[in-house]
Formats: C-alpha cells, sequence, structure tokens
C-alpha cells in the first residue's frame, strides 16, 4: 500500500462513517449476497480472530501468544526430526502455500483465493496479532486495533469494500486525549500546558502537517516507496533517528513533547525514539493527523471479515490452524512443507509449486536451511520488541468523543534509559475498545504498554508473570477510571495479553543500509516474503502493500 496515499484526507470519508451498531452476536460467516460454499459442518468460531468464548475461561489466563511448543521444535529443529525418525514422505502436492494466517498471510490468501492455497497456522486461531475477544457479546481488541482511512476508490479502499469490512468501522477524526499529571487537559498538543515553550508544540504539530500533506518543501516518507523522490527521502531520514531529527528541526524538546513523543514510540513501535528511524517515526507521527480506521474488535474484525470472504470460495480443508511448520526445502520442480499438527502431533509433509513466507523473519530463518549465510546474520541481528494488553471490563456504558488517550505521567522521562522509564510509566496509553461497538450497559477500555527494550521475552513466560502484571494493570486502571470520571468499583475484570516478538523494530539504517532489500528479496525461484518485517514497519499498512506486491509476483507464476 502506498501510504502516502492512504493518508490523503477525502471529501467522500463521511461515507464510511458507520456507528458499528450491529448486532454483537455471532453471524454465519457467509456472504448474504451469493450462494455460500461454506461447510456447515466445520467449526469456523473455533479458528476466527475473535475468541467469543472468553468468558468461559476463569482464573488466571494470558491471552495472546503461546510460543512454548513452537520454542521446543525450532530452537532445536536437528534434535525434533531425530525424534520424529525423520522426515515422512510427500503426502500431498498443491499450488500454493502460505505460511502464517496473520494479516499478510490472509490479504496474500485473498488476492489469489482462485487459486486456493493452502494456509499453515501455528496458532489455532487465524490473524496473527491481529486477536480479539468479547464480553457478554461486545468485541474488543487484545493487540493490532486501528488503520489508517484510505482514499476512495483506491485498490485498498476496493478490497475492504470487498471483504465488507465497512458494515464493522468507525472512522474517528480529530484530536485524542492527554492525561498529564492526573489529569485530562486540553489543547496539549497546541502547548497549553508548556508555558513559553508552546511556540515549540506548534511548530512541531506544522512540521507533522507539512509531512503528512508533502507541503511547504516537505515530503511525506512513504514506506514502502514507490518513486525514487521518496525513496531518496526515506533513505536520508533513515540514516538518523526519530530523537535526533527533531532536535535538529526543533532544538532541545520540552520535557512534556519529549514524553508524548518518546511515549509514542514505545506504544507503536515498540522502541526509544533515539533507536528508531526518523522515516519510520515520521512515517507513524504523520498517521495521526488523518482520519483512523477503528473496526468492532479492531484489527481482528478486518481479520475476520478476511476469513470469512475466503470461506465461500476456499475449501475448508485449506485453512490448517495448530499447524507449526518447521522444515521448508525448496527443490527444482517444488518445495516441500514439513509441519506438524500440535494437537494430534502428527508430522506432514506436502509438495507445493510455490511457498510464501508470512511469518517474521526469525522464524522463516529457523524454518529455511538453504538460507544464504549473509542474509542469516543480518537476520540474527534483527530485533523484534514485546508488548501487553489489558482490557478492562467497566460495568457500565462509556461512550467519549474520543478514542485514544495518550498517558504522559508526570511529562517527564529518562530518554536515555527507557527500561526504567517504561517500567515506572507502564501503559502508555488507552483506547475505547467500544468505540465501534456501543452497549448500553458496558464498555471496555484497552491499555497498550509497549517494552522498548531487549530481553523482556522471558519475563512473560516466568512463572508467576500473570499475577504480577494483572496486580500492576489493575492498580493504573483504577488510577485512570477515576481520572476519566469513572470508578473502580466500575471494573469487572482486568484481562491481560502477552505478546512476545510481534514489533519488528524498525531501527536507524535498516532501509538506507540495504538491510531490508537483502532480507525480503525471494529465496530463489520459489519462496517469496510477504509480511509487515519485510520493512521492519509494524503496521497494517506494511502488511497490505506487500500482501499487493507479492500476489502481482505470483499470479502470473501461478498461470503456468
Amino acid at each position: 500500500m502506498k501510504r502516502r496515499e492512504v493518508l490523503k484526507i477525502m471529501g467522500a470519508s463521511t461515507l464510511f462513517y458507520l456507528t458499528g451498531c450491529t448486532s454483537s452476536k455471532l453471524k454465519p460467516f457467509k456472504d448474504e449476497k451469493k450462494k455460500s460454499a461454506i461447510d456447515p459442518n466445520f467449526n469456523w468460531s473455533a479458528i476466527s480472530p475473535i475468541n467469543r468464548d472468553r468468558d468461559k475461561i476463569t482464573g488466571p489466563h494470558w491471552s495472546g501468544d503461546n510460543p512454548e511448543f513452537m520454542h521446543q521444535v525450532l530452537w532445536d529443529k536437528a534434535a525434533f526430526i531425530k525424534s520424529i525418525g525423520g522426515l515422512p514422505p510427500i503426502s500431498e502436492k498443491t499450488q500454493l502455500v502460505i505460511i502464517g494466517g496473520g494479516m499478510s498471510g490472509l490479504m496474500l490468501a485473498h488476492h489469489l483465493k482462485e487459486k486456493a492455497p493452502i494456509i499453515l497456522e501455528q496458532n489455532q486461531r487465524m490473524g496473527g496479532n491481529a486477536k480479539g475477544e468479547t464480553w457478554n457479546g461486545q468485541h474488543y481488541s487484545i493487540a493490532a486495533a486501528y488503520f489508517v482511512q484510505p482514499d476512495a476508490n483506491s485498490k485498498e479502499d476496493q478490497f475492504l469494500k470487498e471483504i465488507g469490512a465497512w458494515d464493522i468501522v468507525t472512522v474517528k477524526k480529530g484530536e485524542d486525549a492527554v492525561i498529564l499529571d492526573g489529569k485530562m487537559v486540553e489543547g496539549f498538543h497546541q502547548g497549553s500546558t508548556a508555558g513559553k515553550a508552546k511556540t515549540q508544540f506548534i511548530k512541531f504539530e506544522e512540521y507533522i502537517n507539512d509531512i503528512a500533506h508533502s507541503k511547504n518543501g516537505a515530503l511525506f516518507p512513504d514506506i514502502p516507496y514507490t518513486d525514487s523522490k521518496t525513496k531518496k527521502r526515506v533513505h536520508e531520514l533513515d540514516k538518523e533517528s526519530l530523537y535526533n531529527h527533531l532536535t535538529k528541526i526543533l532544538g532541545k524538546l520540552h520535557p512534556q513533547l519529549e514524553t508524548a513523543i518518546e511515549h509514542y514510540c514505545w506504544s507503536s513501535l515498540g522502541g526509544a525514539s533515539t533507536e528508531i528511524s526518523a522515516a519510520a517515526g515520521l512515517n507513524f507521527l504523520c498517521g495521526e493527523v488523518f482520519n483512523i480506521c477503528v473496526a468492532k474488535g479492531g484489527n481482528a474484525g478486518i481479520a475476520e471479515k478476511i476469513l470469512a470472504s475466503l470461506a465461500n470460495t476456499m475449501p475448508v480443508q485449506n485453512f490448517r490452524n495448530g499447524m507449526l511448520v518447521f522444515d521448508v526445502k525448496q527443490l527444482p520442480d517444488g518445495v516441500e512443507i514439513s509441519y506438524i499438527d500440535q494437537q494430534s502431533k502428527i508430522v506432514k509433509r506436502i509438495k507445493s509449486d510455490y511457498v510464501a513466507m508470512s511469518c517474521p523473519k526469525f522464524i522463516a530463518a529457523k524454518c529455511l536451511d538453504q538460507m544464504e549465510n549473509s542474509r542469516l546474520e543480518l537476520i540474527k541481528k534483527l530485533k523484534y520488541r514485546s508488548y501487553m494488553v489489558a482490557n478492562v471490563l467497566l460495568k457500565k456504558p462509556f461512550n467519549p468523543h474520543y478514542y485514544d488517550v495518550y498517558l504522559l505521567g508526570d511529562g517527564k522521562t529518562d530518554i536515555n534509559n527507557p527500561e526504567v522509564s517504561s517500567q515506572e510509566q507502564k501503559a502508555t496509553d488507552i483506547c475505547i475498545a467500544n468505540f465501534s461497538d456501543h452497549n448500553d450497559n458496558q464498555s471496555i477500555l484497552t491499555l497498550y504498554r509497549g517494552i522498548p527494550y531487549d530481553n523482556f521475552r522471558p519475563t512473560l513466560l516466568d512463572e508467576g508473570s500473570y499475577d504480577t502484571f494483572k496486580k500492576e494493570f489493575t492498580e493504573q486502571a483504577k488510577e485512570l477510571t477515576q481520572i476519566l470520571g469513572l470508578s473502580p468499583a466500575d471494573i469487572e475484570d482486568v484481562r491481560i495479553a502477552r505478546w512476545g516478538h510481534p514489533l519488528p523494530l524498525a531501527e536507524v539504517g535498516l532501509i538506507s543500509k540495504g538491510i531490508v532489500d537483502k532480507i525480503n528479496k525471494p529465496l530463489g525461484k520459489r519462496i517469496y516474503f510477504c509480511e509487515q518485517d519485510n520493512w521492519m514497519l509494524p503496521a497494517f499498512e506494511t502488511a497490505m502493500a506487500e500482501s499487493f506486491k507479492v500476489s502481482a509476483i505470483l499470479k502470473p507464476l501461478l498461470l503456468k
């Protein structure tokens, strides 16, 4: 997707402003406009990105990813293959296998659905980190929550129309709210709290708006870029950090502005402003200028719409969840894929003409023994960051005019020590989970806590970590409800999700040094990569752009 195009404001945008007041009951996966090809005996709800059975789970429970089995197999693949007596014979042949049923894989499958690709997803549910749950029928996201509104009638808009996405989307316009020093503040982005430094806030807003609209000599850093002029600008910006770039433009940052930018980077990009590329940072910050699309259930709602659309045309046996791919080998006449059914522990091996790796690069590197050493070394140096999400279930309705609330603490942070600063701050923003799914009796707040430093994943797996973080989230939620005009007594429960390594870190130099080009190029003539970390940019738009690109490459090949 050309992110610059996506960010344009269009007069017809109000056509997409839908209240999201559709029924919260689970509807069958089918297109009402045409005869469904769905197998009525298949339990589609069991593989949906939205878990509608969450209310049945009691006691301590992490939502999100569960990587234990994957670690056992992939982190010592040779030992695992030896333990099963070697690879089994090929039992099936097909044209295309997509490894990974996250947003990239589902989008790619949609573009190539006439070829009925087989989707192998290691999780029990599709969606990747675009997953959601329900509480008393009300939807909420446990990970990726929104995307930028595309141009009317663009190919991105047409895709969303095809899958019926606009039926569940509400478009957010205007500025988000800010909590500073324990109070909701007005006019923060215009410097209302900054005293004499107000002019710096205004200059920052003007600079971001100029870049977003490519005016006054500024140029939006579109990633992926599609022309030489934008490529040059992206490469220039990628050579410095967002923090260094902004200080060159604005001078020494006011502590409150510095904190707002830093917290934004933690939450959206999984890193500190001193390590995030200026190209990636400005790409994201400019997105906040424009209309934001919030689906019922967050991006999980969009993933479910894609799955429902695919279910109308593809054989049910092509949706294979709970299947961990551990070995992929390219041959002159095809690709052999070995995977294990995590439930039955049966190992299978199939042969495909082509393979699309829609999984993170560090997983692909474990599966592909044929990957060049030079590329393997680059992938080993890539960083992926963790984050946690807490959904606060409220026993009363809460439907404010804003969607996101930025939490700035006391307006100060130590940018040179993000580990300590982020541990003190905890969650950095709140989203109104019911923004597109109102309920007269209840509401849900989603708290995001990015982890802007390495080596946190083991902590998430530690015994007792659930209780520790549940307590921290609950304490912070109680404080925030009072600031928002609610009461701690309104909290029914706090549900938390963990994500060990979903955010590829957009570090300085990955684009300008050609690293992204080297890691995302096809392996041989039959294995292609389709994932957001092709550009190390954790965005819905990146996934869509790569799905369009890879499908355009594969379509003519699959016709041969």
